[in-house]
This record gives C-alpha cells, sequence and structure tokens, in this order.
C-alpha cells in the first residue's frame, strides 16, 4: 500500500455536521508538492482520459482539503469507468455524504438526505464487493461516525469494527501501522459518541471501548496524539 495513499487515509478528516444548518467545512490550501501532483495528475488524465487511479487521486487530494465538488468531478468520473471497483465507490460515496452536509440552502434539505443516502449506498455496495478491503472499512466507520446515525445505520460501525478485531495479531501486522492507528482513532471516536448518548457514565462500557482504542491508536502511530487528545476530551 502506497505512501501517498495512506496519507490520504491518515489526513481523511472527521468534521462532519448535519442538520439544518450547513456544514462549515472550509477549503484548505494545497502544499507545494500537492501543487504539484496535481499539475501532474491532471497531465495524465489528459493523456488518458480512463486513467481510474489518476482520477481517484487527484479527487482524494481535493477531498482532503475540502474542496468537494472538484473531488465529485473526479471521483464521479471514476465511478463511471470502474462502477464494480470497491474503493473508487467508497471515496466517491464519502465524498458524496461530505457534500450532503455542506448544502448552504435551507430548502435543499431533500437534496441533502438523497446525497447521504446515495453515499452511504455506495460504500455499502463497496464493502459487499470487497469485504477485506481495509481502507473500505476505515471509510465507512469514519463515515458513519461523522453522520452519527442522521439518514444512515450507525450499527454497521460494529460489523467492521468486528472485521478488524477478529483477525489475528499476525494478519493485523500485515496492515501499514498508520492505517491501523486510524482505524483505533475511528472506533475510539464511535464509541466515543456513544458514551456521550447514553449519559456519560464514567464507567461505561463505551468510554473504556473508547479508551482502550486511543491507546492502541497511539502505540501504532505517535503522531496521532493531537487527534488522540481531542478524542479524550469528550470522554
Amino acid at each position: 500500500m502506497g505512501a501517498i495513499l495512506i496519507s490520504y487515509i491518515i489526513g481523511f478528516g472527521m468534521s462532519w455536521i448535519f442538520g439544518a444548518a450547513p456544514a462549515d467545512f472550509p477549503q484548505t490550501p494545497f502544499t507545494a508538492e500537492e501543487t504539484m501532483e496535481i499539475a501532474e495528475l491532471k497531465e495524465e488524465i489528459q493523456e488518458d482520459a480512463e486513467d481510474v487511479d489518476s482520477l481517484v487521486r487527484l479527487g482524494q487530494i481535493y477531498f482532503s482539503h475540502n474542496q468537494l465538488e472538484d473531488a465529485d468531478q473526479a471521483f464521479s468520473k471514476a465511478k463511471a469507468l470502474a462502477p464494480e471497483e470497491g474503493e473508487t465507490l467508497a471515496w466517491w460515496g464519502t465524498n458524496k455524504t461530505k457534500l450532503g452536509g455542506a448544502v448552504i440552502p435551507w430548502y435543499w434539505g431533500i437534496y441533502k438526505i438523497v446525497s447521504v443516502k446515495e453515499g452511504m449506498s455506495a460504500i455499502n455496495q463497496a464493502v459487499a464487493l470487497e469485504p477485506e478491503n481495509a481502507i473500505i472499512r476505515l471509510i465507512r466507520i469514519k463515515t458513519l461516525t461523522g453522520l452519527e446515525g442522521r439518514f444512515s445505520n450507525f450499527d454497521l460501525v460494529f460489523e467492521d469494527e468486528n472485521y478488524f478485531t477478529s483477525k489475528s495479531s499476525q494478519e493485523l501486522n500485515e496492515f501499514p501501522a498508520g492505517l491501523l492507528a486510524q482505524v483505533y482513532l475511528a472506533l475510539a471516536s464511535s464509541y466515543a459518541y456513544k458514551f456521550n448518548q447514553e449519559g456519560k457514565n464514567p464507567e461505561s462500557f463505551d468510554r473504556q471501548k473508547a479508551l482502550t482504542y486511543l491507546q492502541q491508536a497511539e502505540q501504532k502511530d505517535e503522531d496521532v496524539r493531537e487527534e488522540v487528545i481531542k478524542i479524550r476530551q469528550q470522554l
């Protein structure tokens, strides 16, 4: 699994807000390296309009900087070319749900619901197509946690949790440490959400699970400490 792809997984934002008001997903500037990569990817796509990998990579860069319309264009082209490719579907789906949260006019409420449901349907289809793909599982966990049950089945998080926890230590060690750290962070965030929804009992199972996953995340990657602190503040 390439280092560049892992960097996008690690940078996969979790600040999802849905409801009557539009979500605030401020666009952030590209790094110099990303600007160069965008230019290279666009050149590759111009030379080969059916280069799915380049389209998905381009969409990932836009997605990570909340340039959601640009990301949608790239992911939609990739999805049209490879409708049965799991990761392409998952990225298109998670961007679609985020687009639903970013809709500005209040009267677009139906569009918001449809967008989120379409996105989740695509992610669920991706899991069904490639049930052993850890990236797709992680995308679903983070998307569902961000949605907090809105227009989606939050309990699928625990199906994805089981995918990881049912594996042996040897199998888990085959995953990149950065990827596993993000899995543990995402699961910790899921349990933190449950803890806050169910009375904030300091002795609760949900709080203990969240704390355990935060510890595992730090053990896998010390660079996630800032994210760990943010989640721990919810506990």
